[in-house]
This record gives C-alpha cells, sequence and structure tokens, in this order.
C-alpha cells in the first residue's frame, strides 16, 4: 500500500470506529467509551465490518468476473448459509424504514455485524472460486457488498477496499 493510500486507510479505518462505536450504541443507555473495543477485529466493531466487506470486494476480485458478466445470473439459494444470508439481505430495506420512523440508528449497526456474520458463515461452509456455482454465489458477494456499502454509508462510515 502506498504512502497516501495508507494514511487515507488509517483515516477511513479511525473516524469510522470513532462513529461506528457511538452508533451502535441505544440512544438510552449509558455510554461506554474504550479504544480498545473500538479497534478490536473481532465482534461489532467497523474493522470488523470493514474487513468482512474487503473480504468481499477481495473474493470478487480474484474471481476475475465482471460486474456485467453476472447480470442476467440469479443467485443461487442451495445451501442453508446461502438462504440465511439472502433472507437476511433481504430485510435491508425494512431496517432502514424502521430507522427512519424510530432515530434508531443502532439498528443499522445490529443489520450490518449481523450481516458480516452470516456473511463469513457463508463464505467459510460455501465455496466460491472455482465452485459450479461460482456465478451465482458472486451474485450474493455483489449483493452483500452493496448492502454493506450503503449501511455504512448510512452511518456515515466509508468502507475500504483493501485492509
Amino acid at each position: 500500500m502506498a504512502e497516501g493510500d495508507l494514511e487515507e486507510a488509517s483515516r477511513r479505518i479511525g473516524y469510522g470506529c470513532v462513529k461506528y462505536a457511538d452508533l451502535r450504541q441505544h440512544r438510552i443507555s449509558d455510554y461506554q467509551f474504550s479504544y480498545d473495543k473500538m479497534l478490536d477485529l473481532k465482534g461489532n466493531t467497523a474493522v470488523y465490518l470493514m474487513y468482512s466487506y474487503a473480504r468481499i470486494i477481495s473474493i470478487k476480485a480474484r474471481a476475475g468476473v465482471k460486474l456485467q458478466d453476472l447480470a442476467n445470473v440469479l443467485p443461487s439459494v442451495q445451501h442453508p448459509k446461502e438462504y440465511q444470508l439472502v433472507l437476511h439481505i433481504l430485510k435491508f430495506p425494512e431496517v432502514v424504514e424502521r430507522v427512519a420512523d424510530t432515530l434508531l440508528p443502532h439498528l443499522i449497526c445490529e443489520f450490518l455485524y449481523d450481516t458480516a456474520e452470516k456473511f463469513n458463515d457463508f463464505y467459510r461452509d460455501c465455496h466460491v472460486i472455482g465452485d459450479p456455482l461460482q456465478s451465482q454465489r458472486l451474485v450474493i458477494c455483489e449483493v452483500v457488498a452493496t448492502v454493506m456499502r450503503k449501511g455504512m454509508s448510512l452511518l456515515g462510515i466509508t468502507p475500504l477496499e483493501k485492509i
């Protein structure tokens, strides 16, 4: 990573961690500030979300398939982890609407964390690259990346494509 890219990545991670740590807490709960929890690579943190997002981007890049090539491909929902992930992603518009109605941004944080968890479970159990269902699974990856990017954007967080 070039020096300028490293500084930009550090800035995005730093700001993202603080924003996410603030927004993930329910507004009526006691506020707890902890750099250690904020920067943890595991758990409900911006770093974990950014890592999961970067993982999806990496999978798509390694597959070497252009987005246009997947335009007419329907996602496969044969494996239980695919099914869980796709059903979860379909709830995103409902979550956004609920946040708009209740002004509770922590709901987006919970949704994004659950999305990252479900994606990582899917990736662990379902091969993407080189699998006969590669194209269908890449469509799932693209949809998850889009939802994560939009969700983080709603929180004012700019995801990284490489970590």
